[in-house]
């Protein structure tokens, strides 16, 4: 359940791991306890929590689309078809909504009014109520509606339908504190005499015993090891002596000492080690010239490991351990050679890791070292301040306005911005000020910390205790890789207390993985995350699938296991829904890699999937679950029948599920193998985010954000978005399939007037269009998502424009021969245009408000650039391949042009959307261009493995998430199941094309070898008796190897133009067209000999080298094209077999005993016309490529045809 049991915990018999563990007990009892005490409605919110909005006041767009402040509600009743509709005040509290629903009830039963406390109001199709004294404007539910322009519907229930989970009481924790005492150090039994690590003026050293399991031999090796503090180095980096590596295994024995005293070492301190050998050859990225006396050597990489300085109870570090390393393949982060990004936690694979023994030196004989505790601290932070009281720090602010000034500049460069050193000794001069004036500064004062003094740590932590609480939002960045510290990070973790609910879950993402970032098993973080997750059950469901979607992962799988052991231990009826839910997880891996791998016809692994889903035991796992996507939501039963895969290679299933409420819509989702989806997860988020920011400054863009979750490794959920399409189809669908329908302007307004046949629809619509393709646009621009062909942006009929498939960002795109296939800021095409305008000019009224659209969003993001970067850069833990360094981030800098001001940036924006709508044109050339290639290559696939006997509809894959199809006009007739036997028709074209065409080249190929001599005669007899003289050797070795030779010549002609004359005449009529030539060459051959005419055979030989190469490049598209995909591997061959068999032909007859004679040689040279004129019968009765009939001649009901005769 946990990938990871829970018995693996108690061998690791670690004392870390069993304190963390009864921390976590005792916090899980505590909210336990809580939990029992609490109401009724109190559990039912912890278990369906409620998604409100922070304030009760409604922005300028809900507001507007009130009537006369009132809201249009439609109430049903549980188990009835009855429903009323209420037109009340937006201030309205569900209770009293609810009387005047009981009211109502009554009245029209004239049945007793019923109490109002046996009931409450239920959203439509999710698990979620309106209970407390709030507005019901202030239900996200609400305004969501309301946005939508739509009645939102809910459901009246009985409050003993609604079904609280009583958990277990917690378990008993003193099975796990006698652990904990057993496990523990000496500190559990008896308190030693301890020193504080600041007394200590030693220097630091460490011991480097010996290295074991080294995956190289017989090569010189060494050790580098540096002391870092989040990212930054806190001295120079030491190095051991290159030793020779026997067997794997080096002994060093030496001490390395590091230029920084132990009393200056901070408290989250990481010791950050590697093993690299000398080599004279670079490997990689991080390979280093050796810059010793040893100019041709290179320093390359093997392994690194880190580890902490000091242990999880403040006690320095003593004695020897072992270290077992991460090799750099294992890893895709590092470019330098030392790692102190990467995690603190040794490689768990101990059999096969290298292993490395250090030993922690020992600084007092007697007693432990201790970091001193924050009150010791502060302490000192205060006895120093009173002894310089010339520079103590006063309560009152003493810089000037031009000081001022120039520190908010400072800090309002962007999070990578490199601070100069005169301006980190500015802001740190000026820190009380910055507490008092500019508390978001402390980010930027933070950087300026000198952590390599024990007085510049004392001095910031003291002020910390006084800074201001800073809004969440901006809290959130010292949860980064660069903040170490661990009461900055507690800090920053009460900052985050303030964040509601449903903003916790906006950035549970980040928080998750500035888990990573941790040093120890235990800290405020975790215990934050938790105790939230156990009031809440949404952020419990999402906390446990992102913790139990990473538990592949060696370096977090301790880490995650322990949290969701917590987790689950702490709500017992959750981890039975939980668990629920990875039955079925793990039913439909198995069901997926089932048909993965079948080669038969679609229909039949569909009906043999629908066969394996409708078994019991799989229906029973697969129903009364939780969505994994939206917890509020049940699925009731798998609806088979609805079911189905799509045909992408890993197969995704399409899922259908009954909604367990009765008035809820059906519930789709896509299960997918095969794809990391957390790069879609962060990108969908960001989205999410940059939707909020721009709604908090009144603007809403419609986005649609749909849903997107990593179970696994490679593994997830997508939902699907219903009604809507892809541009593509939009455009083959309103374009009539042709080559130019991507440049129609007219075909996207077509389609939106289809489905919105009234003006107002249509105009509500465009209005929907207009504003959502604003807002992706700005989306795309700024986070740089690439690969933005037509299938990859989809619209609703409701007007609403989307982007999916996130597989390219931050500036990624995709190359071929060096230059971008993307060269446009963003898309914006004639066709988006054209729907924009409503088919009017580009600069009217109309246009010019979806410019405005588009600056404002930009502006807005702008202004928060320095949040949307600190959360990315809060990702790079992730082992996303497209955001592994803080080199990738440098495209959000570009895009956002945090560097100019705020015209400037405006101005530089407006040069991007011009550029973006001169060059629409590429855009449009290139999705010509990728529809051109991607029905070339995929036609044939989809009609022979899409014609059923059942229907006539044909699915074209143009999006892996709707599975689109159109229908093709034929008869009836004539429909047939795919069978991946070979037909009559189908035998018959193959024959005639390699028999008919690839045997007669194979023949010319060798003709010559067997009767050499006597077409040597030949000629020298001929030129001979024209010349009067007998040729030389020489000259009739010329003119035999030109004989030879020519064919070649006519071959490349051949090759040359075959390409070009099948488009023009049809695959079958060009191989017609082609035995033309052989039959030429064959007469000229046979009468070459009575006509004693040489020339005859160069011409001959011209024609039959043109017939062959023409037939090389033919035959493969002919035969490709007209079989089915289950033999196109069998038939590709078959052209190769024709060909060998061609020339063991030639060779058998060139043989004396047959036509290798002086009498016959030209009956030898000309026998190809046999086959060619036999088989070319029956290739004329041989039907024709239906992919040329469709693609190139729009003939689809001839294609149709062809498909059935094949």
């Amino acid at each position: 359940f946990l990938s990871l049991g829970l018995h693996e915990f108690d061998v690791l018999k670690s004392a870390e791991v069993n304190d963390f563990r009864w921390k976590m007990r005792v916090l899980c009892e505590e909210v336990a306890r809580e939990r029992e005490k609490k109401s009724w409605q109190e559990k039912v919110l912890y278990q369906f929590p409620m998604r409100l909005e922070s304030s009760k006041e409604l922005p300028p767009m809900i507001s507007k689309k009130l009537r006369d402040n009132n809201l249009v509600i439609l109430v049903r009743f549980e188990n009835t078809e009855n429903s009323f509709t209420f037109c009340v005040h937006h201030l309205t509290t569900p209770r009293e909504l609810l009387q005047q629903v009981l009211a109502k009830k009554a009245h029209t039963t004239g049945q007793q009014e019923e109490r109002v406390e046996d009931y409450a109001l239920k959203i439509c199709g999710q698990e979620e109520y309106l209970l407390g004294e709030y507005p019901l404007s202030q239900f996200k539910y609400m305004r969501g509606m309301l946005s939508k322009d739509m009645i939102p519907q809910l459901v009246t229930v009985s409050i003993t339908s609604i079904l609280v989970e009583a958990d277990d009481p917690y378990v008993n924790i003193e099975s796990l504190e006698t652990k904990r005492m057993k496990s523990g150090t000496l500190t559990s039994r008896r308190r030693p005499k301890t020193s504080c690590s600041w007394s200590v003026e030693e220097q630091f050293s460490f011991r480097v015993n010996a290295v074991q399991k080294l995956n190289c031999d017989q090569v010189e090796v060494g050790v580098q090891a540096g002391l870092f503090h989040g990212g930054e180095a806190l001295c120079e980096p030491q190095k051991t002596k290159e030793k020779l590596a026997i067997d794997g295994e080096v002994q060093w024995e030496e001490d390395l000492q590091f230029d920084i005293e132990m009393c200056d070492v901070a408290r989250m301190t990481r010791l950050c080690l590697v093993i690299y050998e000398m080599s004279k050859n670079a490997k990689g990225t991080r390979t280093r010239k050796y810059k010793g006396g040893k100019q041709d050597l290179y320093i390359n990489p093997l392994a690194w490991v880190n580890t902490t300085v000091y242990d999880f109870k403040n006690q320095l570090k003593m004695g020897s351990i072992t270290l077992y390393m991460w090799t750099y393949a294992e890893d895709l982060q590092a470019e330098d050679l030392l790692h102190p990004l990467g995690t603190v936690v040794s490689n768990p694979n101990v059999e096969n890791a290298t292993a490395l023994t250090i030993t922690f030196h020992k600084y007092h004989c007697e007693n432990l070292v201790m970091y001193p505790s924050i009150e010791k601290v502060l302490e000192y932070a205060a006895k120093d301040a009173s002894q310089e009281s010339s520079s103590a720090p006063t309560a009152i602010p003493h810089a000037s306005k031009m000081y001022l000034e120039q520190v908010r500049q400072i800090c309002a460069r962007d999070p990578l911005h490199q601070m100069h050193e005169q301006d980190k000794e500015l802001l740190w001069y000026l820190r009380h000020d910055c507490r008092y004036h500019l508390p978001h500064s402390l980010p930027k004062l933070l950087s300026c910390v000198k952590w390599n003094e024990h007085k510049d740590i004392a001095q910031m932590l003291s002020i910390l205790k006084r800074w201001p609480q800073l809004p969440p939002e901006n809290a959130l960045e010292l949860l980064d890789y660069a903040y170490a510290d661990q009461y900055v990070r507690k800090y920053s973790v009460e900052c985050l207390r303030a964040l509601s609910d449903e903003d916790l879950l906006l950035y549970l993402l980040q928080l998750v993985q500035a888990l990573k970032h941790e040093s120890y098993l235990y800290c405020d973080l975790v215990e934050f995350l938790l105790r939230r997750a156990l009031h809440n059950q949404t952020i419990g469901h999402y906390l446990f699938w992102h913790l139990r979607s990473e538990m592949h992962v060696p370096s977090v799988s301790v880490r995650f296991g322990l949290i969701l052991e917590a987790y689950c231990r702490g709500s017992i009826e959750h981890m039975k829904s939980l668990q629920r839910q990875m039955e079925a997880i793990n039913k439909l891996k198995s069901i997926n890699e089932s048909i993965k791998h079948k080669k038969e016809p679609r229909e039949r692994i569909k009906l043999a999937m629908h066969d394996t889903l409708l078994r019991n035991h799989n229906m029973d796992v697969l129903s009364n679950l939780q969505n994994p996507l939206d917890p509020s939501v049940r699925c009731k039963q798998l609806k088979v029948r609805k079911c189905k895969f799509m045909d992408s290679k890993m197969k995704p299933l399409w899922l259908v599920f009954d909604n367990n409420d009765m008035y809820g819509e059906n519930i789709y989702f896509i299960f997918k193998i095969g794809d990391d989806l957390r790069q879609d997860m962060l990108t969908l988020q960001m989205i999410r985010i940059m939707d909020k920011l721009w709604k908090d400054e009144g603007l809403d863009l419609r986005m649609n954000p749909y849903s997107c979750i990593s179970l696994d490794k490679r593994m997830g959920l997508i939902q699907v978005v219903l009604h809507s399409d892809t541009i593509a189809n939009i455009q083959k669908d309103k374009g009539l399939f042709t080559a130019t329908s991507t440049f129609k302007k007219g075909s996207l307004l077509a389609w939106l007037k289809d489905h919105n046949p009234d003006e107002k629809s249509l105009n509500k619509a465009i209005e929907e269009f207009t504003l959502s393709c604003a807002g992706y646009c700005v989306t795309t621009y700024v986070l740089g998502i690439a690969d933005r062909h037509s299938d990859n942006i989809m619209v609703k009929t409701n007007g609403q424009l989307f982007h999916i498939d996130f597989g390219h960002i931050l500036g990624h795109f995709k190359e071929k021969f060096g230059i971008r296939r993307e060269r446009c800021p963003f898309v914006l095409t004639h066709d988006f245009v054209h729907v924009i305008t409503k088919g009017q000019k580009q600069q009217c009224q109309e246009f010019n408000r979806f410019q405005q659209y588009c600056e404002q969003a930009f502006q807005i993001l702008r202004r928060k650039g320095s949040f949307i970067l600190s959360l990315f850069a809060m990702m790079l833990s992730t082992g996303i391949p497209e955001l592994t360094s803080v080199k990738d981030l440098d495209y959000l800098r570009e895009t956002l042009v945090l560097d100019l001001s705020e015209q400037e940036a405006l101005k530089h924006f407006r040069s991007k959307f011009d550029e973006a709508l001169r060059n629409s044109w590429k855009t449009s050339v290139n999705w010509a261009r990728r529809e051109r290639w991607y029905r070339r290559e995929l036609f044939v696939d989809l009609l022979f493995t899409e014609m059923t006997a059942a229907t006539g509809d044909l699915p074209f894959f143009g999006s892996s998430f709707e599975g689109k199809s159109f229908s093709l006009a034929h008869d009836p007739g004539k429909k047939r199941g795919l069978c991946s036997e070979m037909t009559k028709t189908l035998s018959t074209a193959t024959i005639s094309a390699a028999l008919g065409c690839a045997l007669p080249a194979g023949f010319n190929f060798s003709v010559l070898n067997v009767p050499q001599s006597i077409l040597q005669d030949f000629c020298n007899t001929t030129i001979s008796a024209k010349l009067d003289r007998p040729l030389t050797h020489k000259e009739l070795e010329l003119i035999w190897s030109s004989i030879v030779a020519i064919f070649l010549f006519g071959g490349m002609i051949g090759a040359g133009v075959a390409g070009w004359i099948c488009n023009l005449m049809g695959r079958r009529r060009s191989l017609l067209f082609n035995q033309l030539f052989g039959l030429g060459a064959a007469v000229l051959f046979l009468g070459s000999k009575s006509a004693d005419s040489i020339e005859m055979i160069f011409l001959g030989r011209i024609l039959a080298g043109f017939y062959s190469g023409f037939t090389f490049g033919a035959v493969p598209v002919y035969l490709t094209e007209i079989s089915p995909l289950p033999l196109r591997g069998a038939l590709g061959v078959i052209q190769q077999l024709g060909l060998n068999f061609g020339i063991l032909v030639a060779q058998v007859l060139g043989l004396k005993i047959f036509l290798g004679t002086e009498e016959y040689w030209n009956y030898l040279l000309g026998f190809f016309a046999i086959p060619i004129i036999l088989f070319s019968i029956l290739l004329y009765f041989c039907p024709e490529s239906p992919k040329y009939l469709y693609i190139i001649k729009e003939d689809h009901a001839a294609a149709l045809n062809g498909v059935t005769l094949l």
